[in-house]
């Protein structure tokens, strides 16, 4: 064994653990081979804009990981770690809450993979030690899953989103939905964040049950879906039977699946957008 054979094995292990995911023409899903403390993996989505500019973003979930710990990643002593973090690997914590790093393709770095490469690290390397910082003592809560899922669909510009719309059921009853998402501004589709304190909260499942039930007849199943941040298996199994009688349910981790469903002319009608045995992408 020598240096040679140790970088030699070092290179093969890293470049085999990047996969990407195309999500339309410009903007590419990628996972990095380093892990949370949790197992997951960071997630970076790279955005090509015109005159050879490059956006690397973390797309909020580095915050989103924050507030689930209670966090405050938007005020005091952890937005000042967070700033401090981010300069110290080059990257920007923006006022949507997100990592982010602006390139410029030049001429002369359009043969040089290394250039984005690097970013691709620093930014996943940024995402994780950032992420350490839920060891820290809880503080005021940050902004909720519906938030985080809202910015991803207006993030696309396939579609026509209408954060916070609110729609009337049978009952007379106005409820508000995370969304209303569809390339038709006639026939929205009204998408739904459901989320859980803990193992036992059910009641933003009964809720969107509550709401897509009453709204039955006024608007057909297929144009109704619940997003859970976590795999279905996560859940009580009653729960997504239930969920799944009223909408069609899909998960934060199949995302890609959701917005292709979303911007599609005529959505094939479907009960699930997720795998029931989750693979690379679904569980990161």
């Amino acid at each position: 064994m020598d240096c040679s054979l140790l970088l030699a094995s070092l290179q093969a292990a890293v470049s085999s653990g990047w996969h990407c995911q195309s999500a339309d023409a410009t903007r590419f899903l990628v996972v990095a081979p380093v892990t949370y403390p949790d197992g997951d993996h960071p997630e970076l989505l790279v955005s090509a804009g015109d005159g050879g500019t490059v956006t690397i973003s973390d797309f909020g979930a580095t915050a989103m990981r924050l507030s689930m710990s209670d966090i405050a990643y938007n005020t005091g002593r952890a937005n000042a770690s967070i700033k401090h973090i981010a300069k110290g690997y080059g990257v920007y914590f923006d006022a949507e809450a997100e990592l982010r790093l602006d390139l410029v393709e030049t001429a002369d770095r359009l043969s040089d993979q290394d250039h984005v490469g690097h970013a691709l690290l620093r930014l996943a390397s940024a995402m994780i030690q950032i992420d350490a910082l839920r060891a820290m003592q809880p503080a005021v809560r940050g902004p909720r899953f519906d938030n985080q899922l809202s910015r991803f669909l207006i993030a696309d510009r396939r579609l026509t989103v209408v954060s916070k719309h609110r729609v009337r059921g049978n009952t007379g009853k106005t409820y508000q939905v995370t969304a209303a998402v569809g390339v038709d501004p006639n026939r929205l589709i009204y998408v739904q964040a459901v989320v859980k304190a803990n193992a036992s909260d059910m009641r933003s499942v009964d809720h969107t049950f509550r709401t897509f039930h009453d709204v039955n007849g006024v608007v057909h199943a297929d144009r109704k879906i619940a997003v859970l941040p976590d795999h279905p298996s996560e859940y009580d199994p009653s729960d997504i039977r239930l969920l799944e009688k009223v909408s069609t349910v899909a998960t934060w981790a199949d995302r890609a699946r959701l917005v292709d469903y979303l911007a599609a002319p005529v959505p094939v009608p479907s009960r699930r957008l997720y795998d029931d045995n989750p693979g690379l992408f679904a569980d990161h």
